[in-house]
């Protein structure tokens, strides 16, 4: 859950993180909060082959992109966060290449592409705002796909945990070292492309050395430089404070 000085609208908390929203930005931001639904754990937001008409932005819970093979195994490609969109400017393709599915339950807000073109042209401090956020879920791509690529099974998950610990407290969902982490040993597995046998042994690993705690859907990080020692993690690829880099690097002009 939250915390209380979260803010109401997730993306909006995402989006101070590099820029300086004034209020009336944030209350164009708010416009895109209008129809929102209720989808529950395992519900599909949006399936492969479907036609988008909306784009969605999610505002509670988690959210999977998920990519299903002919033999019926499937590999999660991204994971979503409130303060998320599922699918930035998908209006403009003929059929969805991959599914979006709800990990536990969600709301979600269903935006109308030419609402969200209205929010995005508000303001030069919004555009830039969301032109960070696009690269970043960018980036996200390109930091899993070297994880699946080259680290071990030990270090992607322990790089998972470490990208999970900084998103998470941009939106308020870490407080301190603990974190709500809602995922399966094997969704965990589907994420890093391990076995779940082989996510529980990493997870074993790491909780023998003392170096996380996992309890209830939540990660304690005991140790937070020996994880990230262990998952060869940088966070300049999530582009943001964490990195040492202040606001006025980001800050959008005008």
């Amino acid at each position: 859950m939250m915390d209380e000085s979260a803010s109401a609208n997730p993306l909006t908390a995402k989006l101070r993180t590099i820029a300086d929203l004034s209020p009336r930005d944030s209350a164009t931001l708010d416009r895109l909060v209008q129809d929102v639904r209720d989808i529950p754990s395992g519900g599909t937001i949006i399936d492969e082959g479907d036609r988008p008409t909306r784009i969605h932005l999610v505002l509670a819970g988690w959210v999977a992109r998920m990519k299903y093979l002919s033999g019926g195994s499937r590999q999660i490609t991204g994971l979503l966060l409130p303060g998320d969109f599922c699918n930035l400017h998908a209006t403009i393709l003929d059929e969805m290449d991959h599914s979006m599915t709800a990990l536990v339950d969600a709301k979600v807000a269903f935006v109308a592409q030419d609402l969200l073109d209205d929010v995005l042209f508000s303001s030069r401090a919004v555009t830039r705002a969301f032109w960070w956020s696009t690269l970043l879920d960018e980036a996200i791509v390109r930091a899993w796909l070297v994880s699946v690529g080259r680290r071990s099974g030990l270090a992607r998950v322990a790089h998972l945990f470490c990208e999970l610990q900084v998103r998470s407290t941009r939106v308020g969902l870490a407080t301190g070292d603990t974190m709500v982490v809602p995922l399966t040993q094997e969704q965990l597995g589907d994420a890093t492309g391990l076995t779940s046998v082989h996510v529980n042994r990493m997870l074993r690993t790491l909780r023998d050395a003392e170096v996380i705690d996992v309890y209830r859907g939540r990660i304690r990080i005991i140790d937070s430089s020996e994880l990230r020692r262990i998952a060869g993690f940088d966070p300049t690829y999530l582009h943001g404070p964490e990195t040492g880099a202040g606001k006025s690097q980001h800050r959008p002009r005008g």
